[in-house]
């Protein structure tokens, strides 16, 4: 059974101009990937903390509420965990999944694409996903924000490959494994799942089908169920926790706007994560909002065709589900957390400017914005270049600690590099081999100033410092030039030897 309308065809792959485009940029891409892979960037903040709990924790513990802040789905730990106990622990191996995940979000992504687009548009949207920084920094990161965008476009091929449910036959098994097991490998699978549960549940009502609809309901009550037992589990007590709830206080979607604040700050959260699909650019907004009032008109007008009502379903509920529970204070909208959804985003911009293109100038503007978007948004030079994310990186400055330190000498951290220090002193495949550590967190509103006077009574004379520029507790030891000894700067971080004495 097809279950794609035959009035919205899927376009084939012919030979021709924008077909070569399309597999250059899909190459492009995966090389990019590759590239930044292969470059064994450092391990940053989050991914250290991360890797703490899977270095420690045994598979069946990953099934628990993490350590050290930190929150993963159990089934893409185990996959990393595994890379870790298969390659080692270091930096290609940590981030080995996550790598895959992206590689394979894009081919689907290409193929899902020329179901909804023609193929100049397809190809346009695939360079966006293939070159855009965000996509890029979390295929290379080890943390599992890739793994969501490849599980909400997975179960949208799914959606068109697989029959749905019908009665209590093997598809209706099938749909209800998937979808119960996919949440515990992506949590934000929950919104697409939603989408398609729906979709199928409106289509059994209208051919008022008995036998398709509670084979539906009972694929949605086992979906329900599983996320019910994961929710209990994993998420209540992260949902609960007083720490994310204050950290993620101005990611919460302000909806309803109570006042001009809220409306202020429900316009910079909209425009973020517009800022991170698309571009930063006044272009980028512009193009976004009228790519997107075209497609929203068309569905008011249209919204009775079968192809309008899947572009609703399966591309705009589920971000509008995700919105609803970020109001509900429930998910966040920070950037990373929404690269689930941005895949869905791009395809709705590109459909919305396919639908502005009905003559060679609006088809000439739309191509010459997009053009300068993408320009501005491209990450290509990372293919010989060093790549960098948005966080302090200090591996090198303890390489350089490794080699220069002297006996007496103790090493201190600024809080946010901490965990970074412990692993690549402590957890790395090849721990750096560095003395005298005191690693204790200084802890919020506490002065530097506290923790230098007890190294002086304790009879230290030099102190290593390693840490982040950002970090305001310890902005008093740059402006002391003369007590600097030694000092080396790297990304968004310094090391350097400080005269106690």
């Amino acid at each position: 059974m097809n279950v794609y309308p035959k009035h919205f065809p899927t376009l084939s792959l012919t030979p021709g101009f924008w077909q070569k485009l399309a597999w250059l940029v899909l190459a492009a891409g995966i090389l990019l990937r590759l590239a930044i892979w292969w470059q064994q960037r450092p391990i940053l903040l989050d991914e250290a903390n991360l890797i703490r709990n899977y270095v420690e924790r045994s598979y069946g513990g990953l099934f628990q509420n993490l350590d050290y802040e930190q929150y993963a789905p159990p089934l893409f730990s185990v996959m990393v965990k595994a890379c870790l106990d298969l390659f080692g622990n270091n930096e290609l191996s940590a981030r080995l999944f996550p790598l895959l995940c992206s590689i394979a979000t894009l081919l689907l992504f290409y193929g899902l694409s020329l179901r909804f687009l023609n193929l100049p548009a397809a190809t346009a949207a695939l360079a966006f996903l293939a070159f855009g920084k965000i996509f890029i920094d979390y295929a290379t990161q080890c943390k599992q924000y890739a793994a969501d965008g490849l599980a909400t476009l997975l179960l949208l091929e799914l959606f068109f490959r697989i029959p749905p449910p019908n009665g209590f036959n093997r598809n209706t098994l099938l749909w209800s494994l998937i979808g119960a097991v996919i949440t515990w490998f992506s949590m934000p699978s929950v919104f697409m799942l939603a989408g398609i549960g729906i979709y199928w549940l409106i289509k059994s009502w209208q051919t008022k089908s008995k036998t398709a609809f509670w084979g539906r309901i009972f694929a949605g009550c086992c979906w329900v169920a599983s996320f019910a037992v994961y929710f209990l589990l994993l998420l209540q007590h992260n949902a609960q926790s007083d720490y994310l709830q204050n950290y993620h206080r101005d990611y919460f979607l302000a909806f309803p706007p109570q006042n001009i604040a809220d409306l202020q700050l429900l316009g910079s959260q909209l425009g973020r994560i517009v800022s991170k699909a698309i571009g930063k650019t006044a272009i980028a907004k512009i193009l976004t909002g009228l790519a997107l009032a075209a497609i929203l008109w068309q569905l008011v007008i249209r919204r009775k065709e079968a192809r309008y009502q899947l572009i609703l379903w399966l591309l705009i509920m589920p971000i509008l589900f995700c919105f609803t529970a970020s109001a509900l204070k429930y998910y966040s909208l920070l950037a990373r957390l929404t690269l689930f959804f941005m895949p869905l985003l791009i395809l709705l911009v590109f459909l919305g400017l396919q639908s502005l293109a009905k003559n060679r100038l609006v088809s000439g503007i739309n191509t010459i914005l997009v053009l300068v978007v993408l320009g501005n948004s491209q990450e290509l030079t990372a293919i010989n270049k060093a790549f960098h994310s948005d966080f302090a990186e200090v591996r090198d400055g303890l390489k350089f600690i490794a080699r220069q330190q002297q006996p007496g000498e103790v090493i201190i951290a600024s809080d946010d590099v901490l965990p970074v220090v412990r692993y690549y002193t402590q957890h790395h495949q090849t721990p750096l081999r560095v003395q005298h550590m005191d690693l204790t967190k200084l802890g919020y509103g506490k002065p530097l100033t506290t923790k230098l006077d007890s190294l002086r009574r304790l009879g230290y004379q030099k102190v290593w410092i390693v840490a982040s520029i950002h970090d305001p507790a310890f902005a008093e030891i740059p402006a002391q030039p003369e007590r600097i000894l030694k000092r080396v700067d790297h990304y968004f971080s310094y090391a350097l030897l400080y005269k106690l004495q």
